[in-house]
């Protein structure tokens, strides 16, 4: 589903180009990406963190003016390439996206943790998540791109030195993704939030953000 949304975005977008990256899935996975060999570019990457994963997405289309990032369990409209254009052009800033949402099918971990955590609404924001997020190229590459060292958290460094250049973030709804791939118990909740936690410490052994646990119990 995820494929099958970007690459009908690509298709409405006449300056835009799809890569997908083979990062070790199993054959099924393999079977899937093969389907789209005549509507993108593939690559292989044995890269251990999603940072260095996205860069080297992003040394694929050395003459890219924007780049897009896509988690492999997000759905996106199908205008959403044109709507990033757009939402660039409007808004100045060097980084936009939308954080991305549950479905609305969702049990009800899901959709309680997306009432929870989501921040409605256009406008500037501290940091954006890299699940469904697009950066001016020019400033991806002036502060070298991802950090490779983060096990994750990487989207938040990135949106924090992109800040420390002098650049801005802006959050659109028009860029929504619908995450498939949310924690469906709270074993899994609490999994996802410590893996999260391991990429709360710099490479200096500062710390990037205060982790914080929310735990939510209803009747």
């Amino acid at each position: 589903r995820c494929i099958e949304s970007l690459a009908t975005a690509v298709e409405n977008c006449p300056t835009a180009s799809l890569v997908l990256v083979d990062n070790n899935v199993d054959d099924l996975g393999a079977d899937s990406l093969k389907a789209f060999a005549d509507r993108a570019t593939i690559i292989r990457s044995d890269q251990q963190t999603v940072a260095a994963v996205r860069n080297a997405v992003a040394r694929v289309l050395p003459n890219a003016t924007h780049f897009a990032f896509v988690d492999c369990d997000c759905v996106v409209r199908a205008d959403f390439c044109n709507q990033v254009l757009a939402v660039f052009r409007e808004s100045s800033a060097q980084i936009v996206g939308f954080t991305v949402v549950s479905p609305s099918d969702g049990n009800w971990l899901e959709l309680a943790s997306d009432r929870l955590h989501r921040n409605s609404g256009d406008g500037p924001r501290q940091a954006m998540n890299s699940g469904c997020m697009a950066v001016l190229a020019p400033n991806f590459w002036e502060i070298g791109g991802f950090d490779v060292r983060l096990a994750a958290n990487e989207d938040y460094d990135l949106c924090t030195r992109i800040r420390a250049h002098g650049g801005s973030i802006w959050q659109s709804e028009r860029l929504q993704a619908v995450h498939l791939g949310n924690p469906k118990s709270a074993a899994g909740h609490f999994r996802r939030l410590r893996w999260h936690g391991m990429g709360a410490v710099n490479a200096d052994g500062s710390l990037l953000w205060s982790p914080m646990l929310v735990f939510t119990f209803a009747n």
